[in-house]
């Protein structure tokens, strides 16, 4: 049977003559059920197929793209074709059967994988070989940086070398690559929130810039090829995009976080470093603090986030004393506020903002510490 005859699969359906064909042969051969299952849309018809067209690789990616909103089918046609395979997926045999099968078998974790993000066997199974995959390139780039540079990035072009012939684990791949360089289920602390406020101080250099443009420059920075790739095919980073827009929404509030903490871990280390690192010292805190926002240029948000902040603090006697300790008080004051502020984002050994819980704070303006003798 050369051609699927639409009248012929209209009879099998109604149960009418299928002449000069059997049943049988109907039901064995895949391109006509799957003619069969999207003319019906009814899952049930993959019941009458032969165990030969359940283990058709072609029938089966038709059924898990077609029957995407299924996943309970999906479940049974991609676990009945996994298992006639009888290759585990996480094998490190090299023969061409086995990895042919295993690229097969890649391709339906991932297609399930795609229908229902809950955590399940298929799932599981498509995300642990990306995470070896990812790593497995990552440390072939790393082991010929010394011949190629940083051109080979984070080695994507080795994916495109071992499975560029089938753009479902490409595209995968890809995705879950580009997810990494964003920071989802970072293991170091840093989180795409982070990472945004890392590169931007307003969320208006990503919209003059567009989120795809800043998208892709942040991926070009990391993995040339693995941009181009993301270029080809901008829906694999919708979701990045989507969560992109996340942080913007909430622009505000986080910097009125980072900001609070910035003042808070201010306040914080230079009364403990006047109280420990010196010998000698009478200072008045609310003036050293003033003199800081001052030369920082950040007095705005010292007011807006120091209750205690004194505006009509004096300070010239600061600025040009020549006493050898408040010199040392004034530089490790403005060095705390310049690290602070150097970027939007507070190391992580003092990134507490997001669980934010109130710090004893200065309650009065004036702050003295004699320590030792002159």
């Amino acid at each position: 049977m050369q051609v699927i005859n639409l009248e012929l699969v209209h009879n099998y359906i109604n149960g009418l003559d299928t002449a000069p064909y059997d049943i049988s042969e109907l039901e064995d051969n895949s391109s006509f059920m799957k003619v069969v299952l999207l003319a019906t849309k009814d899952p049930k018809m993959y019941e009458f197929c032969s165990e030969k067209v359940k283990t058709d690789y072609d029938f089966v990616i038709s059924m898990l793209e077609n029957f995407s909103n299924d996943f309970e089918f999906a479940k049974v046609v991609a676990g009945n074709y996994l298992n006639s395979l009888k290759v585990n997926p996480l094998s490190t045999d090299v023969s061409e059967e086995n990895l042919s099968n295993r690229m097969k078998a890649m391709e339906v974790n991932i297609l399930v994988d795609s229908i229902k993000s809950d955590i399940n066997i298929f799932s599981v199974q498509a995300r642990v070989i990306a995470a070896e995959e990812i790593e497995r390139a990552r440390s072939i780039a790393k082991h010929n940086k010394d011949k190629f540079g940083n051109d080979l990035g984070l080695g994507f072009i080795f994916i495109l070398e071992q499975y560029g012939s089938s753009k479902i684990i490409t595209d995968y791949l890809a995705k879950c690559m580009a997810r990494r360089v964003f920071c989802y289920g970072s293991d170091d602390g840093e989180t795409l929130t982070r990472l945004v406020h890392r590169r931007c101080h307003s969320f208006s250099e990503i919209e003059r810039m567009g989120v795809n443009n800043f998208i892709f420059s942040e991926l070009y920075s990391r993995d040339s090829f693995l941009a181009a790739h993301i270029n080809a095919n901008p829906s694999l980073i919708s979701q990045i995009k989507d969560d992109i827009m996340a942080v913007g929404r909430t622009w505000d509030s986080y910097m009125n976080r980072l900001n609070q903490e910035r003042i808070n871990i201010f306040n914080e280390d230079v009364l403990r470093f006047l109280d420990e690192d010196m010998d000698t010292v009478e200072v008045n805190m609310n003036d050293l603090e003033k003199y800081v926002a001052v030369k920082t240029g950040h007095e705005d948000v010292f007011k807006k986030y120091d209750p205690a902040y004194n505006e009509d603090a004096e300070i010239s006697y600061l600025i040009h004393t020549t006493d050898f300790d408040l010199a040392r008080a004034k530089k490790f004051a403005c060095s705390v506020a310049e690290r602070l502020f150097a970027t939007d984002v507070i190391d992580r050994t003092r990134d507490d903002y997001d669980g934010y819980d109130d710090r004893k704070r200065k309650t009065t303006a004036n702050f003295k510490f004699k320590i030792g003798s002159k």
